[in-house]
């Protein structure tokens, strides 16, 4: 008898020290952080202690899109929502910020649980780092690494305040917020022409809008033509054609079969074409090999994306002439005015031409593509038409994103040097 009641006063401690521990792990999060939870692992908490200043207001990767206000508390647990991406696979991701009290800069990270041990510490895991200085859209890639272990898995997104260090994935910080998603890895699987015949702009084949499809240029003489849809609630298009096995071009047609833009980069660079279109109804697409360029055992990734928001033009969308002399460049983005650039390529000196509301001393900005100021000064504006005349000289040959900035106006333009 003593046996036994010694036996179940044993039992009694070892359940209540298992109790213990389990509180004392989950102590600390916060209360989204620790109720959410993939493949039974449970993520570190992490938010902004203010979204006054920014927050986030539009993701969208795959068949994930949302668009929000700020978020209680700094964090959004998004885990039901999720989206599949492949072994290998280049995704493009979009992201937005919302600037309530003013424009700030905001650093943006991307984690992913590669292996989905419950962390973000591990190589790789900080999929993609961002600055961003306008509060349009901004798109970016994602690669998954050829080791990433299939299945569900945490994905992290954290805009914080530039104004202090990029922060780490766990934990608080001052300004900005968090917001957690799933993404579920599938093995990289071998792709053939699904969507044949597809050769004539009459055959377009239908794809979903915000899904990544992959398919094949598979002879020199083949074409590959697609159509999606936009709606009165997400009108603006991003048409991205990735992880090219070779040199592809993109085109976009209205429902008329005008062709409305081209991108055609050197090589194996993804193509991008940004439309925020007025009208809605049905598109085409148009992939096709540059002079006769083809794969028969490689696919590319095409992702034909709607949205509410308006997408800001890249720093390489519209370009189409890369060698011309005497070019002239006109960025026009929806939240600000017209920049013209001549000439444009350019070495030595530009003449940046524009309008402006009235008389003032602005800021010259010129960003390199990774986002980072690579010479900046000050002219002053007068109200109405100007013309300045800047100096190159001391710039890479390359692309550049040039802005004039304001108290209340900002000028967008881009700009080739060679």
């Amino acid at each position: 008898m003593k046996t036994k009641i010694y036996l179940k006063y044993v039992a009694c401690i070892f359940t209540f020290t298992t109790l213990l521990m389990s509180s004392q792990k989950v102590a600390g999060q916060t209360p989204s952080s620790a109720k959410t939870s993939i493949n039974a692992l449970t993520y570190c908490a992490a938010n902004g202690k203010s979204a006054y200043y920014e927050y986030i207001d539009y993701v969208a990767i795959g068949a994930i899109n949302r668009t929000s206000g700020a978020e209680p508390g700094g964090y959004f647990d998004g885990t039901a929502l999720s989206t599949n991406i492949a072994v290998g696979s280049k995704n493009a991701i979009t992201l937005s910020h919302a600037n309530p009290r003013g424009g700030y800069v905001e650093n943006w990270q991307v984690f992913i649980d590669w292996n989905a041990d419950g962390d973000f510490v591990d190589a790789g895991e900080k999929a993609l780092t961002a600055v961003t200085y306008t509060a349009g859209n901004y798109t970016d890639s994602i690669q998954v690494p050829a080791n990433a272990v299939p299945g569900p898995t945490r994905m992290r997104i954290m805009m914080s305040s530039n104004l202090y260090p990029f922060p780490k994935p766990c934990g608080s910080f001052q300004y900005g917020e968090v917001e957690d998603y799933t993404v579920n890895i599938i093995a990289s699987t071998s792709c053939s022409e699904s969507y044949e015949p597809n050769n004539k702009i009459s055959k377009a084949k239908p794809i979903p809008v915000n899904t990544n499809i992959l398919s094949q240029i598979s002879t020199s003489t083949d074409k590959d033509w697609f159509s999606f849809t936009n709606t009165a609630t997400a009108p603006n298009i991003k048409i991205t054609l990735s992880s090219l096995p070779a040199d592809y071009n993109l085109q976009l047609y209205d429902s008329a079969g005008t062709l409305i833009k081209t991108s055609a980069n050197v090589g194996t660079a993804d193509e991008t074409i940004v439309y925020n279109a007025l009208s809605t109804g049905i598109w085409k697409v148009k992939v096709y090999g540059a002079r006769g360029t083809f794969s028969n055992t490689q696919c590319y990734t095409l992702l034909a994306a709607v949205s509410t928001t308006p997408n800001a033009a890249s720093a390489l969308a519209g370009i189409t002439n890369q060698s011309g002399e005497g070019q002239v460049s006109t960025y026009q983005n929806t939240n600000t005015k017209s920049l013209t650039i001549y000439p444009n390529p350019a070495s030595g000196n530009i003449s940046l031409l524009f309008n402006y509301g009235h008389n003032e001393n602005v800021q010259i900005l010129v960003y390199d593509l990774s986002g980072h100021i690579v010479q900046q000064g000050r002219k002053d504006v007068l109200k109405g038409k100007n013309e300045i005349r800047y100096n190159i000289e001391k710039l890479l040959p390359g692309f550049y994103h040039i802005k004039i900035a304001g108290a209340n106006e900002q000028l967008n333009g881009k700009l080739i040097v060679r």
